[in-house]
């Protein structure tokens, strides 16, 4: 979903598939970034939300950090929500490698 708009464009006369995988990681992570700034008002537990997690996951070699982020969404306190997201979206990044 995430790399599939980038996937087959050419690049420099050469099909860069890995460059669509990193535009892909980049739009999900602002995803998650978005979800982030708007889990105190909104529940964010929905299918764009569940493909950005799963898209970035399938990528990483350590998980808890996204199943941390998931189930922070499940906190009904909105600033423990939030703190909760935070904590869990700095954790995917490091995962990631500081993209």
């Amino acid at each position: 979903m995430f790399s599939k708009s980038y996937s087959g464009v050419k690049y420099f006369g050469v099909w860069a598939e890995e460059t669509a995988d990193a535009f892909g990681k980049r739009d999900a992570l602002a995803v998650l970034h978005d979800v982030r700034e708007r889990c105190r008002d909104e529940d964010m537990r929905n299918e764009h939300t569940a493909a950005a997690v799963a898209f970035l996951e399938a990528s990483a070699t350590r998980k808890s950090a996204f199943r941390e982020f998931w189930d922070a969404l499940d906190i009904i306190d909105p600033e423990d929500r939030w703190q909760n997201v935070n904590s869990a979206l700095n954790g995917i990044v490091r995962v990631l490698g500081g993209h």
